[in-house]
């Protein structure tokens, strides 16, 4: 676009929908069941609010992510990534 219009723009990540929905895979429950309130940009930001039909969703990742099968044995867990992978939390 720089070099054929006169449109300013910037370009941001994406980061916090794919990482609300991978965080709604880590609870087991559909994505369209979420909401959240994200502060930060781009790779800079976090979740203020992750809440699951209404109610606050942190206490069912808490329990979730403190399974240590999660870190020793993540081929058992699809959805998770290790961050030298490219994806995670």
């Amino acid at each position: 676009m720089n070099d054929y219009t006169d449109v300013k723009y910037v370009g941001l990540c994406h980061s916090i929908p794919n990482t609300a929905a991978t965080l709604a895979r880590y609870i087991g429950a559909p994505f369209d069941e979420f909401s959240y309130l994200a502060a930060g940009i781009n790779h800079m930001a976090w979740f203020l609010e992750f809440k699951w039909r209404g109610r606050d969703a942190y206490p069912l990742l808490r329990e979730k992510l403190s399974d240590p099968v999660l870190y020793t044995r993540p081929e058992e867990h699809p959805d998770w990534r290790r961050p030298s992978q490219g994806r995670g939390v």
